[in-house]
């Protein structure tokens, strides 16, 4: 998540969330997208300050990982309003720039035996304030019941995504298209790691 002034440009993108590989369940953030056709919801931080930002979702591809260069980014964003949150300016890294071709996450043998992977790039954003109660306008949260699905109905089929709903604590987002709200399922500097 960058602030739309920046242009993306410089050491302003702060990352919100990421999940990668869990060794509990030998499970990649992409099987938990696939159960959820393709939706997860991902909070925005209760102590963002209020302004229009860039929001930049991501997945890397690791099943050519094992060899420098081999890793695949594919980035995602769309712009956003936030509001209902606090004054909390993240300081940011630059992208292109926050990953090496040899950083644990980006040079990864998907073949050999593991039992972790490591997320690459900055650490993820920790809000500094106590959370907001559940805002005005309800939507907290950047993932709605109906992105992914282009039938306009509410769907109940969304067992495997957060059940918290409105009652996320985050700031009200405002402003995403109705095209990118189908296409998306993660946002913001979001860092995911798949196999094919």
């Amino acid at each position: 998540m960058a602030p739309l002034s920046s242009n993306g440009k410089g050491n302003v993108w702060f990352k919100i969330f990421e999940k990668g590989y869990d060794s509990k369940t030998e499970e990649w953030c992409i099987d938990t997208l696939d159960k959820a056709n393709g939706k997860l919801r991902v909070t925005i931080p209760s102590d963002i300050e209020d302004g229009d930002y860039l929001l930049r979702g991501e997945i890397i591809a690791l099943h050519a990982a094992s060899d420098i260069g081999g890793a695949e980014i594919f980035p995602n964003c769309v712009q956003i309003r936030v509001s209902g949150g606090g004054s909390a300016k993240p300081s940011g890294v630059a992208i292109p720039g926050v990953y090496k071709e040899d950083d644990p996450g980006i040079l990864f043998d998907l073949e050999a035996d593991f039992t972790t992977y490591t997320i690459p790039g900055p650490k993820v954003y920790e809000p500094k304030s106590t959370p907001n109660p559940i805002l005005e306008d309800g939507n907290t949260t950047v993932a709605d019941d109906d992105i992914g699905d282009d039938d306009g109905e509410d769907d109940d089929d969304d067992d495997d995504v957060d059940k918290e709903d409105d009652k996320d604590s985050g700031a009200n987002i405002n402003g995403i298209s109705g095209v990118f709200q189908k296409l998306i399922s993660l946002l913001t500097m979001v860092t995911l790691a798949f196999t094919f």
